[in-house]
């Protein structure tokens, strides 16, 4: 990902952000001249220019501070070996450790250094071997903590300043990592570096080796469990042979096993050839291509665009977990792919009509008078594919037509203010909207400041708004008539030289769905602390079975998101409880869910911050009840026992009495930083909504808890049952 975004920060998903790049394709080469370079994890191989001699240059790797806190380089790309007898010079290495093609008069490509660079290609005359790729590494680094909360094997462990930081390289033999508690690490994953291909006597010099894939982040969440680190091997050179050169072989994978993505070793270099073709390898970063009729190879890249989005949801990344808000926004904010999923236009030059000039989005007349300019935009929305929307403003209050036209649009220059299917004609005297050869006069809206929209639905009902500046208000000014069909395209045009357009396109909205942030089956106990065993997670149901009588010690389990990651405006946490029993003659006994400052880890008398809900069940005479409650610490510090105001009053059952063999939907949002919500259904019928106010200062909120606290218990009671199918969303109350 080239950013990364903590929890519930707000974004605009761009194109840039959905793709998952561990490296970049090898150079390409003309035709009886030198190999090309490798790709390295930061930029493309060197090309060889037809017409030149000159080794095309390895791709640059890319700088990481993990392991020291001081920058290093990693994952460059080889360098392509020489055609001596062209004369020119080699290709060099890439930043990282690239490895050197071969020189001129005849030499081996350079073995790589650093970690995970691709080796030099060999030069000619004669068979010069490409040089040896370098071998991976795997980083983890992560918050000190003593005693420590992990054991490693194969790693080297040490300390950068409030850090542990562990590395693992290819000289090590098994290698694991097995945290004792979850907590986040930073990691960086790089693959081996692939090996240079061999040069070819008489012919041309051999590709420089890829570099190896690179993964790096910031939060990987990890658990209680055993982890396993493989370190990819250096890919090697190759040498060649009278009849052919030798394609240098790829570089091994690296992996982490508690990440989604492998680390692709780096393709091997091209050999050289007498004119059969060779391919150089695909990679984590491709090998350079050989210059006879070579392939380049290519690099890795993975799109992470979600498959189940939708507008003001959680995203999750998948390779590293970390969860995005997503918001399309109803508004641009004049940059592009801000306020929403807007898009900078843009322009074919073939779509020009006479004086017009397009840089970027922004377009110009450049000359003459009259309506005899034209341009379209390459992009366009359709209602057959959802709708979407264009906007523009204008430096100067000049006459323009800007709007929404078919194609193959109408280029005649006496037309092309009143041609377009739906456009705003724009003055410094009139305000005119057009559908199809229809004038419709506005008010009066006409500015230099003003902006505009134009917006279309899946059903092709065109709306047409403005405002003035770009804080206002806007203004519907008008709504279609004629319905939309087809594909229609950003069009523009200009009655005089004054006035630049500059404009954002929005196509159809994602329709991704909401992924929670945590989501349990029950089917594994991992990432859930457990005090007690009256409340425990069964593997073999896939459920959380409970029993919530007291014995002696108040019993619970925990589920820890780590610290600041709860949102303190707005969550959900939904699941389906079921009670089996309500019977004896027990004192007052609490099943209580709840977000929490404290775990289970800790006796539930202590003090705590927490929102959450409750359900109660007393059989002793002469206050026989069951009920439901909301519960939070109600302006201080409380234990969630405690009788504070945040419950009704004892005996009473908010309008709902649980009844013992029933399985209720239980739905808990914090509405906002003083506000949540408790929802109880069951069936699909909704049964009761608790609304409450909660003390502003409940913050820093981290563990999930599901904890019990009751009286001693009666011999003969039962008060149990399970919880199944519980998601917890952070950032948002409502979902579909």
């Amino acid at each position: 990902m080239t950013i990364e975004y903590k929890d519930s920060k707000r974004i605009s998903l761009l194109e840039a952000d959905r793709t998952l790049r561990q490296g970049f394709d090898g150079g390409t080469a003309s035709q009886n001249s030198a190999g090309s370079g490798g790709g390295g994890s930061g930029s493309a191989g060197g090309n060889v220019a037809t017409g030149t001699n000159n080794g095309g240059s390895g791709g640059n790797g890319t700088a990481n501070d993990i392991l020291t806190g001081s920058s290093y380089t990693y994952a460059g790309g080889g360098g392509g070996g020489l055609w001596s007898n062209g004369g020119g010079s080699t290709g060099t290495g890439g930043s990282g450790g690239g490895g050197a093609g071969g020189a001129s008069g005849g030499a081996v490509g350079a073995n790589a250094t650093g970690y995970g660079s691709g080796g030099g290609g060999g030069s000619e005359p004669q068979y010069y071997a490409g040089g040896n790729g370098s071998s991976g590494i795997v980083i983890l680094r992560f918050t000190k903590v003593t005693p420590d909360q992990f054991t490693q094997v194969g790693g080297a462990e040490t300390t950068v300043g409030s850090d542990t930081v562990i590395t693992y390289t290819a000289t090590s033999g098994t290698r694991t990592f097995t945290p004792s508690a979850s907590f986040d690490v930073r990691y960086l994953i790089v693959a081996g570096g692939g090996g240079g291909g061999a040069g070819f006597n008489g012919y041309v010099g051999g590709g420089g080796g890829g570099a190896g894939g690179y993964l790096a982040g910031t939060s990987l969440g990890v658990t209680a469990q055993a982890y396993t680190i493989v370190v990819g091997a250096k890919g090697a050179g190759q040498a060649g042979s009278s009849t052919a050169g030798g394609s240098g072989t790829n570089g091994g994978n690296s992996s982490f096993s508690g990440y989604s993505h492998t680390a692709i070793g780096g393709g091997g270099g091209s050999q050289g050839s007498n004119g059969a073709t060779a391919l150089a390898n695909n990679g984590g970063s491709g090998g350079g291509e050989n210059s006879y009729v070579g392939v380049n190879g290519k690099g890795t890249s993975t799109d992470l665009t979600p498959t189940n989005v939708q507008d003001n949801s959680i995203l999750v990344e998948k390779d590293t977990g970390n969860r995005y808000w997503f918001d399309l926004g109803v508004e641009p904010k004049g940059t592009s792919g801000s306020g929403g999923n807007w898009a900078e236009v843009s322009f074919n030059n073939s779509t020009i009509v006479n004086n017009e000039s397009a840089s970027g989005n922004v377009v110009t007349r450049t000359s003459g008078s009259g309506w005899n300019s034209y341009i379209r935009s390459n992009e366009y929305i359709s209602p057959s594919t959802g709708g979407g929307e264009i906007y523009f403003t204008q430096s100067a209050n000049t006459n323009i037509s800007v709007g929404l036209e078919k194609s193959p649009f109408n280029p005649a220059p006496s037309a092309t203010y009143t041609g377009k299917d739906y456009s705003f004609h724009t003055t410094s005297s009139s305000n005119n909207m057009y559908e199809h050869t229809s004038d419709y006069a506005g008010t009066a809206w006409a500015s230099a400041t003003n902006e505009y929209r134009i917006t279309m639905d899946s059903a092709g009902l065109v709306k047409y708004y403005w405002r003035s500046g770009s804080s206002g208000a806007w203004t519907l000014e008008r709504t279609s008539t004629v319905t939309a069909s087809g594909d229609y395209y950003f069009t523009v045009s200009h009655s005089g030289t004054a006035g630049a357009i500059t404009s954002y396109i929005k196509g159809t909205p994602a329709t991704w769905t909401m992924e929670p942030t945590l989501e349990s089956d029950f089917s594994s106990s991992t990432g859930w602390s457990q005090q007690g065993t009256e409340i425990a997670i069964n593997t073999g149901t896939g459920k959380l079975d409970w029993i919530g009588l007291r014995s002696s010690t108040n019993t619970g389990i925990s589920y820890d998101f780590g610290a600041g990651r709860i949102s303190t405006s707005k969550w959900r946490l939904q699941f389906d409880l079921y009670i089996q029993n309500f019977s004896g003659t027990s004192y007052t006994q609490r099943l209580g869910w709840m977000l929490s400052t404290k775990g289970s880890a800790d006796n539930s008398d202590q003090l705590r911050d927490f929102i959450g809900g409750r359900v109660t069940y007393r059989g002793q005479d002469p206050t026989n009840y069951q009920q439901f409650n909301t519960i939070d610490d109600q302006g201080s510090t409380d234990t969630w026992a405690d009788n504070v105001p945040y419950q009704p009053a004892q005996g009473t059952d908010n309008g709902v009495t649980p009844v013992a063999g029933t399985t209720y939907n239980i739905v808990l949002t914090r509405d906002s930083p003083t506000a949540y919500t408790m929802t109880i259904s069951s069936g699909g019928t909704l049964l009761d909504t608790l609304n409450y106010t909660s003390y502003a200062g409940t913050s820093d909120l981290r563990y999930l808890l599901i904890q019990r606290y009751g009286d001693a218990a009666n011999a003969g009671s039962s008060f149990n049952g399970t919880i199944d199918n519980l998601k917890f969303y952070n950032g948002v109350t409502t979902i579909n």
